[in-house]
């Protein structure tokens, strides 16, 4: 087995915390940016892919009110919701990054990821059935579920 040895740059902290307070971002992007020739402000937003204010505004998204309201009426009601993720590595991440957030404003979460030989990718229904059984009123799913049609409805269909 060949072994790769990573050559990492002792980038300028000062530089990399000026940089991130000016484009609002942690420091730690910044310093992987600066690590990898990235010099200024314009070339950083570039590289992020955030150059021209290409950040989408979530609020673009087709029915968006409603998702935020149907949430919001969740934690008023204090119903059990749960984030659906997926085993992939982004799937993780957003699932612990939703779910990090909504445990600052409910106790009433819990995070669900199928099981990849098991259940294979995505929403199925018996994750919905067994989350119907364990009280979740409210299923988020995060990089999978848009075309879950048919698991949509068997949840709707439960409650």
């Amino acid at each position: 087995m060949t072994r790769k040895r990573w050559k990492i740059s002792k980038a300028n902290k000062a530089q990399a915390g000026a940089l991130a307070a000016a484009a609002e971002l942690p420091p730690v992007a910044t310093l992987l940016a600066l690590n990898r020739g990235v010099e200024d402000g314009e070339e950083l937003l570039q590289f992020l892919g955030l150059e021209g204010g290409a950040q989408t505004n979530p609020y673009d998204l087709p029915d968006m009110e409603l998702a935020v309201e149907r949430v919001e009426r969740a934690l008023e009601k204090g119903e059990h919701i749960t984030v659906f993720g997926d085993y992939d590595c982004d799937g993780v991440c957003a699932t612990a990054l939703l779910y990090q957030y909504l445990s600052t404003r409910t106790k009433a979460l819990s995070h669900y990821l199928p099981d990849r030989q098991k259940e294979g990718y995505g929403l199925n229904m018996a994750a919905v059935d067994v989350l119907h059984e364990r009280g979740t009123k409210l299923i988020i799913t995060v990089d999978n579920g848009v075309s879950a049609i048919r698991e949509i409805e068997h949840a709707r269909a439960l409650g």
